[in-house]
């Protein structure tokens, strides 16, 4: 098991991008998984990326949902780790899934013993280029 990501929400992905951008990170990927786009950035050499959920408002059901505002692992065998962490008491926040309907990722969700979501994510993880959210161009 590795980290993989950390995500984070926001509802001014060009101001975020920017700054973002300024710390040296490139806007590396964009995931439309029928809702909020998902944008990733990252280092150009490789290691964990950081995930942007975008949306357009901050509805209250946002902060609540294990997809926004967590640290991912990546893991080789998802349904085997999920298996391990139930034997070890680990409660299963939501299982295993498709997020989007997209065969490529598989993930599932736990929470720390402080309440923090944590993304089991299936190897190998695609990075994809669906289409930006406006003002958000792939080069700086």
């Amino acid at each position: 098991m590795r980290l993989h990501h950390a995500n984070f929400r926001t509802v001014e992905p060009v101001a975020l991008v920017g700054f973002y951008r300024q710390l040296g990170l490139s806007l590396i990927g964009c995931a439309d998984l029928g809702g909020p786009c998902t944008l990733y950035l990252g280092d150009p050499e490789g290691g964990a990326t950081l995930e942007l959920t975008v949306r357009e408002t901050a509805d209250p059901d946002w902060l609540g949902n294990p997809g926004t505002g967590h640290v991912a692992f990546l893991v080789d065998d998802l349904d085997a780790e999920l298996e391990r962490l139930t034997a070890a008491g680990i409660d299963i926040e939501m299982p295993a899934f498709h997020p989007g309907g997209r065969a490529d990722v598989y993930v599932a969700f736990v929470r720390d013993p402080d309440g923090n979501h944590v993304e089991l994510v299936q190897a190998p993880f695609p990075q994809v280029r669906d289409a930006l959210p406006a003002g958000l161009t792939w080069e700086a």
